[in-house]
């Protein structure tokens, strides 16, 4: 049965709809996926892909069907073997790297990016994976719409927004010019 979205959720569609390039970062449980889901039925996408924890991949299918109308099919990437298919694709961060550039070769209506802050160490495959080597020719520039989920943007701090903010253009400046500007870092036996 077709669940009718909270008036807020109704709120965070639209503006993820109308943006190429998004973060949504409600609290836990507020239906961020809901959010995009309605969001995707907005901007009538179609080709779409989910890259998330391997937990909730049964989730995101099951979501489709509990908050959209339109009659997409969905393919969970379960293992290295399995190939994209039209409609809607869920892939779990694990599989991410390994599938890349079979993701690569198709366009995509929307990416969803579940659990955001998972790509918040900018040399990790699977961050490199979405958002590409020096943020050109990831995943993210093969979609219309990126729009990141997370109910926990930054963790530990400032800094790990910089792979969300730099792949979407948001910020130009390198790394560490970021980190000084934003972060109240000091020198200690680790390093910086």
């Amino acid at each position: 049965m077709l669940e009718t979205p909270f008036p807020y959720q109704l709120e965070g569609a639209a503006f993820l709809a109308s943006k190429p390039q998004a973060l949504l970062a409600d609290e836990m449980g507020l239906g961020k996926s809901a959010q995009a889901i309605h969001a995707c039925d907005l901007v009538g996408a179609f080709q779409i892909l989910i890259v998330c924890p391997a937990a909730v991949r049964i989730n995101w299918d099951r979501e489709f069907t509990r908050f959209s109308p339109m009659d997409r099919p969905a393919h969970i990437i379960l293992t290295r073997k399995d190939k994209p298919m039209r409609g809607v694709n869920i892939i779990s961060y694990d599989l991410l790297a390994a599938q890349k550039d079979t993701l690569l070769k198709l366009d995509w209506d929307a990416l969803i990016i579940d659990e955001a802050h998972y790509l918040k160490e900018r040399s990790a495959k699977r961050t490199r994976a979405v958002y590409g080597h020096a943020f050109k020719n990831g995943l993210a520039h093969k979609a219309k719409f990126v729009w990141r989920l997370t109910g926990t943007p930054m963790p530990n701090d400032a800094s790990e927004l910089y792979t969300h903010l730099r792949s979407a253009g948001v910020v130009e400046e390198p790394y560490w010019d970021f980190v000084y500007r934003f972060c109240a870092g000091f020198e200690g036996d680790y390093g910086y």
